[in-house]
């Protein structure tokens, strides 16, 4: 079984206790067995870090909340993307290079289409709109005649690709009020922004678990269940968010520590 099948399977079988009560436990427990080792020199029981304990009571409940924004997006994207329209073909175009021209999904994800290799581009309004005041701009200089051609085209070659043109931003507006009717009508736009919240505040809640500083194993227990729970819900986004920040490392010294401490 690989790490990350490892850390999912921890935290599907993690007891449906409330943190309380397993610090609680944690903690009855150590001076329970400090005060049998030594009964009368035992060191009162250490208490936790206060603001750990917050955060970890409060992990669970963002983590439960970007579970449901997640699956909420991916509900509205099986219902609805079989109703997302194609960009009509007159307004395609290869350029695999630029990315921001792609056509995409209801997600804004990238559109490749059956029997294709990568995503088409597509013309949007804009665009079109900037070639056609910018053909009908040269078309009205005085200087066309003098210099034949313009952007290799002759002057009967421009008017035509203007007519085009014409016909083609009237393609691309109705293409793109589909779009937006859809999004609209999906509610895509409020779902992704849930999203972005709900992943913004977990990760944030579990880089806080990470660096508030802990004073017992039972904090050491909140630290570890932040990296599974997180883990579980989405492992990608906890190694791309929590790569940099030595937390492997710094984890398992605190246990170390600690289980030094009580030999």
């Amino acid at each position: 079984m690989d790490k990350k099948a490892n850390i999912t399977a921890m935290a599907a079988v993690e007891p449906v206790v409330s943190r309380r009560k397993l610090l609680l436990g944690l903690a009855a427990a150590s001076a329970s067995a400090a005060a049998m080792a030594a009964p009368d020199t035992a060191k009162p029981a250490v208490l936790e870090n206060p603001e750990l304990i917050r955060l970890g009571d409060e992990l669970h409940a963002v983590a439960a909340e970007y579970r449901a924004a997640k699956q909420a997006r991916k509900t509205i994207v099986e219902e609805w993307g079989t109703r997302w329209p194609l960009a009509p073909e007159a307004l395609l175009y290869r350029r695999p290079w630029d990315r921001y021209a792609q056509e995409v999904t209801i997600d804004g994800g990238p559109l490749v289409r059956t029997g294709e290799k990568d995503p088409f581009c597509v013309m949007t309004v804009k665009d079109i709109v900037y070639e056609i005041k910018d053909a009908e701009r040269v078309l009205r200089g005085k200087t066309f005649d003098r210099q034949k051609k313009y952007r290799g085209l002759t002057r009967q070659e421009l008017e035509q690709s203007l007519e085009d043109d014409y016909e083609r931003v009237a393609v691309a507006r109705e293409y793109e009020a589909e779009c937006a009717r859809v999004r609209s009508q999906s509610g895509i736009e409020q779902a992704k922004a849930r999203l972005d919240e709900a992943r913004d505040t977990f990760t944030a809640v579990v880089k806080r678990i990470l660096a508030e500083p802990e004073y017992s194993m039972a904090g050491v227990v909140i630290k570890a269940q932040a990296i599974s729970v997180a883990s579980a819900a989405d492992a990608l986004m906890v190694f791309s968010t929590l790569e940099n920040e030595d937390w492997g490392t710094r984890l398992a010294r605190s246990v170390l520590h600690h289980a030094e401490a009580r030999a």
